[in-house]
């Protein structure tokens, strides 16, 4: 797996902490009080959801490879 830097990690971190799972929640939201279809609404969040979750596995990797290696 390919090293991060330290801006990059913390940039990546903001994102699947904060940001994607703000978007995902605003998405959710308005498209509820635009009339969106609920059906569509769901398979958008829940991909949004899942590919956040991804994210955040490839983070914890990236984070257990760097422990390992500064032991």
């Amino acid at each position: 797996m390919p090293k991060l830097t330290n801006t990059q990690y913390d940039a990546a971190k903001d994102w699947v902490m904060f940001f994607i799972p703000g978007i995902s929640t605003a998405v959710g939201v308005i498209g509820a009080l635009w009339g969106v279809d609920p059906d569509l609404l769901t398979k958008i969040v829940g991909t949004i959801t899942a590919l956040n979750t991804l994210g955040g596995v490839f983070l914890k990797l990236s984070t257990n490879q760097y422990n390992k290696e500064d032991n």
